[in-house]
């Protein structure tokens, strides 16, 4: 299956003398490092040859534009990977649900679920339960729901990625941000 990883040029540059390359647990944002690990078990269970220690690789199943804000940090080179890589080699989430386990949310389904849970204290437990939802995409991106995912926004975990995996290397140095968006 084609996916996409953005990566810095210097980590490519790594990756090629190396010949792979694996997730980096010390660029998890020290809040999120629980709900990453939650992550890092379901792709265990769901990929029993993966180890459950190292950090696993993020990709897209679309391919990212160059030009998109936030992909690496303005003037920083870097790489878009087009990748082949086995389907059942990734656990695919929707995006955009992944939110709510980072957040310590439910992932609801329906209008009742929500006045339940609006109304009644839900246990950690009971919001954990849910998350595994994020990984329904078709659930997730029913046009029938009421709140639909876009479709397109599909990220996937996958234990490390090989040079041999690697069908194209699209370089590109991300631009400023807009003039708006900058510090002051």
């Amino acid at each position: 299956m084609i996916v996409y990883h953005v990566m810095s040029f210097s980590m490519y540059d790594k990756m090629r003398t190396s010949g792979m390359c694996t997730g980096n647990a010390s660029y998890v944002y020290e809040p999120y490092k629980v709900h990453y690990e939650w992550m890092m078990k379901q792709l265990q269970l769901n990929h029993p040859s993966y180890d459950g220690v190292t950090p696993p690789i993020w990709v897209w199943q679309r391919q990212p534009s160059r030009n998109e804000l936030f992909l690496k940090p303005p003037g920083k080179k870097s790489v878009i990977l087009k990748l082949e890589i086995p389907e059942e080699h990734i656990l695919f989430s929707c995006f955009d649900a992944w939110h709510f386990p980072l957040s310590d949310e439910p992932v609801l389904l329906t209008q009742e679920e929500y006045e339940d849970y609006t109304t009644n204290e839900w246990s950690t437990e009971q919001i954990q339960a849910t998350w595994p939802r994020i990984f329904d995409l078709e659930k997730m991106t029913d046009p029938s729901r009421e709140r639909q995912f876009p479709s397109d926004w599909i990220q996937g975990v996958t234990p490390f990625i090989t040079m041999d995996m690697v069908k194209k290397v699209y370089r590109f140095i991300p631009k400023q941000y807009p003039r708006y968006m900058k510090k002051k």
